[in-house]
């Protein structure tokens, strides 16, 4: 069973993407509404792939990878950052601290994003 820890303080959004995801076999979804419950979820439950929003509370995504990456047990754990940012200064801040890839919610219905998503599962 793979895990797949979705981070994002949008909760219609987040209950809307961890629904289409579930109903994918052998896929469990975890989630977090901001990035400091976020690290606490992914170091409980050692999620194979991790979407994450980048402007969150507490903890932004950039910051999350950065804390994140920090443990070597996520190295290898793949973190797609999904935002409604044009900003191209923090998508390439995320892909130094080392995210996969980024997603655009705006432009992305739920299908897609999630077919997106699974495409990074590994």
């Amino acid at each position: 069973m793979k895990q797949i820890l979705i981070i994002d303080d949008n909760e219609s959004f987040l209950a809307a993407l961890q629904e289409m995801l579930s109903q994918k076999k052998d896929i469990t979804v975890l989630t977090a509404t901001n990035g400091e419950e976020g690290l606490r979820v992914a170091e409980e439950r050692k999620p194979n792939l991790i979407a994450c929003d980048i402007m969150m509370p507490k903890i932004n995504g950039i910051e999350f990878l950065r804390q994140l990456k920090l443990n070597p047990e996520f190295a290898r754990v793949p973190v797609v950052m999904m935002t409604v940012l044009e900003s191209m200064h923090m998508i390439e801040e995320a892909i130094k601290l080392g995210c996969v890839g980024y997603l655009e919610k705006h432009r992305l219905d739920l299908k897609d994003l999630t077919e997106k998503l699974l495409n990074f599962l590994q």
